[in-house]
């Protein structure tokens, strides 16, 4: 939901699928574009919000989705692949 307060905008927003209601921060409005960052606390996803005015009626949304990637060294990747490779169990039977 957006509503017009004096020279600004105050942005809610909701999980529909769940009712959560997500953490908004940084609205700006610079007179066509209004952008703003949501944070949902149930799993911790970030979204990055532009809201572009092309008309009284219609606006083009921008979503950019972000997380944190961490990097893994090629050793703890081999030693990962070597354990899952551990658990898969022979096949009890021979096809021929």
């Amino acid at each position: 939901m957006i509503d017009k307060i004096g020279g600004g905008f105050r942005v809610q927003a909701i999980d529909e699928s769940d009712g959560e209601e997500l953490v908004v921060s940084k609205v700006k409005w610079d007179g066509n574009v209004l952008a703003f960052e949501t944070l949902t606390p149930s799993n911790k996803w970030r979204t990055r919000n532009r809201l572009n005015v092309i008309s009284k009626t219609k606006a083009i949304h921008e979503l950019t989705h972000w997380e944190p990637w961490e990097k893994i060294s090629k050793a703890a990747l081999e030693a990962k692949t070597a354990q899952k490779r551990k658990r898969v169990s022979p096949m009890p039977f021979n096809l021929r």
